[in-house]
């Protein structure tokens, strides 16, 4: 529900929580970016699921009375105002978010099973008292070490995505791991140690590289291996394929240019294209902790298109982005190459100028 649109009768609400659905507030585009839960006042002891997507969340202290949620994601980017004592709610088992001091207290609850972490986690709340099953940690570049875990032996699955390197040792009391991904990370170490997890199942590396060799990691039933560095062999890619992972083909193995100017499918305009994003790793996470992926990109030629514009150059701009690939239109060549060309100097510039560019682009 948006804002301009909330649900505020007491019996809808309740209708909504009787069925198992998950409450879900969304600010999209209101004027207003400021959203408080105090319409959820009548029904907080009832509430089971709750969303969030906010710019500015307030009158966050009523979440202390939702002693039936089960589970709470907070996509929250700007100011939250108060704190909630997440700890203490009985039935909570699931939480996705930023590990912000208003929502820290989550950490702390025995009873939570499932965590998903986007940006870094302050190393002052890095310690989790409930016995995880599931744990996800998505950006914190900076952040090469996993929080500590009372019960590693509980941990099932867990996913680390975009560190600067890994060391799988830290893995060694997490005896009855299942299923394990690590994606855009820059150095993955301890490959060999993997064959001691006799449960693991399910193995992803994507977007990767390592000093070691790809080709040490255990045979498993569920795999994959994509856009990793350095390439193991075509013999290796074979039979892990024969085997029904997930790898590269022949073509696919090649490595291929960050940046790329072309015409586009329909003929019709020029497209500056970004399908690697590890040069940016450094500048997205010093902005937001965040992993870079397609918008980022975007958001970088956007900020090459703002700069070139104000030199005087005249660029028509369509932006076509996704998750994991920036797709930028003009409508003819000149245009498309000219911010091809300052683009891949942004790409090899350093962290500060990528920033001004980013911050440009998100404009």
């Amino acid at each position: 529900m948006q804002i301009d649109d909330l649900v505020m009768d007491v019996d809808e609400l309740r209708a909504a929580i009787d069925a198992g659905l998950r409450i879900g507030i969304f600010s999209g585009a209101a004027s207003d970016p400021v959203i408080s839960l105090e319409f959820l006042a009548p029904v907080i002891g009832e509430l089971r699921h709750l969303w969030v997507n906010a710019e500015r969340l307030i009158d966050v202290e009523l979440l202390d009375g939702a002693r039936s949620l089960q589970s709470l994601e907070l996509e929250v980017w700007g100011t939250t105002v108060g704190r909630a004592n997440l700890s203490a709610l009985p039935d909570l088992q699931e939480f996705s978010g930023r590990i912000t001091r208003p929502f820290a207290s989550v950490l702390a609850n025995p009873g939570l099973r499932r965590l998903t972490v986007d940006g870094a986690i302050p190393k002052s709340f890095a310690q989790i008292a409930g016995a995880i099953e599931s744990f996800r940690h998505v950006g914190g570049r900076s952040q090469t070490e996993l929080p500590h875990f009372p019960h590693p032996e509980a941990l099932r699955s867990l996913s680390r995505v975009g560190p600067a390197s890994f060391d799988l040792a830290q893995l060694v009391s997490m005896t009855r791991l299942e299923k394990l991904e690590v994606s855009a990370c820059d150095d993955v170490i301890g490959l060999s140690d993997l064959s001691r997890f006799v449960d693991l199942r399910d193995l992803t590396f994507n977007d990767s590289r390592t000093r070691e060799n790809w080709e040490d990691i255990p045979y498993v039933s569920h795999g994959a291996l994509m856009h990793v560095t350095p390439s193991p062999s075509p013999a290796f890619l074979e039979e892990r394929r024969a085997a029904g992972w997930v790898v590269p083909s022949p073509a696919e193995a090649e490595p291929i240019e960050a940046l790329t100017v072309d015409e586009s499918g329909t003929g019709e305009s020029w497209g500056v294209y970004l399908s690697r994003f590890d040069d940016l790793s450094d500048a997205v996470d010093a902005l937001d902790s965040s992993v870079p992926g397609g918008m980022e990109g975007e958001a970088l030629i956007l900020g090459v298109v703002a700069e070139l514009r104000a030199e005087g150059a005249a660029l028509d701009v369509e932006p076509d982005s996704e998750g994991s690939f920036t797709a930028v239109y003009f409508p003819n060549q000149v245009q498309a190459e000219q911010v091809f060309c300052r683009a891949r100097e942004a790409l090899a510039a350093d962290v500060e100028t990528q920033l001004r560019y980013l911050r440009a682009g998100r404009e």
